[in-house]
């Protein structure tokens, strides 16, 4: 038997392709998955780069004193009044003002500075010439300011 007439086999029946069923698709599945794990992988990248700020503390609010207004300079004379008529050459000048305030006293031929106590009181003596004197009590302020009076005393030598 040559190989031409060598017996016929049938040939070996067709198989049919496996085809998968167009009702399931796994592709919807993998994007769902992707995303949940980008998510949950940011989340996580997020929560450890998350800044540490400490908690705010409730801030005390600081109570500045109002400083105090100074007081505005002022001058009372006391003593002598003015006309007043001194029987000897001197004269007692008093009076108040501001505590701790230079006070200069003066007339033509004398001038005296005393400075007010811690009460703003003051006292000096001041020698007054023969006849009309003009008799004038300045006070001075810290802060430069002045406050003054004038008035007039004689000195009348003969009613001694």
């Amino acid at each position: 038997m040559d190989a031409l007439q060598a017996p016929l086999t049938p040939p070996p029946p067709e198989v049919p392709p496996v085809v998968i069923s167009s009702k399931f698709s796994a592709l919807p599945y993998v994007v769902l998955g992707v995303v949940l794990v980008a998510l949950i992988a940011t989340g996580a990248i997020m929560w450890i780069k998350r800044p540490t700020k400490p908690s705010p503390q409730p801030q005390l609010a600081q109570v500045i004193p109002p400083s105090p207004t100074p007081e505005a300079l002022f001058l009372k004379l006391t003593s002598p009044t003015s006309g007043e008529q001194a029987v000897d050459g001197e004269i007692i000048v008093s009076g108040q003002t501001l505590p701790n305030t230079t006070v200069l006293v003066y007339t033509e031929s004398d001038q005296t500075s005393v400075e007010s106590d811690s009460s703003g009181l003051f006292e000096t003596t001041i020698t007054l010439g023969k006849g009309s004197n003009a008799l004038t009590v300045t006070a001075f302020g810290d802060n430069g300011d002045e406050s003054s009076q004038s008035i007039d005393v004689v000195y009348d030598s003969q009613n001694q």
